[in-house]
């Protein structure tokens, strides 16, 4: 018991500290508040191919 809660307490801190998805989340929200409303465009992979802007 005692090693898979060390087990899981280790791997949390790598991910958060290592793993750049959440960090990807987290900057496509304040663009919005950067400026206008955004609309973005994403193609069949979910890559984003154009932005504009609405107004």
């Amino acid at each position: 018991m005692g090693h898979h809660a060390e087990g899981h307490g280790a791997r949390a801190h790598d991910e958060v500290g290592h793993d750049p998805r959440p960090h990807a989340a987290v900057e496509t929200a304040p663009r919005r508040d950067m400026g206008p409303p955004i609309a973005w465009f994403k193609g069949p992979s979910g890559n984003v191919l154009s932005v504009l802007q609405v107004k």
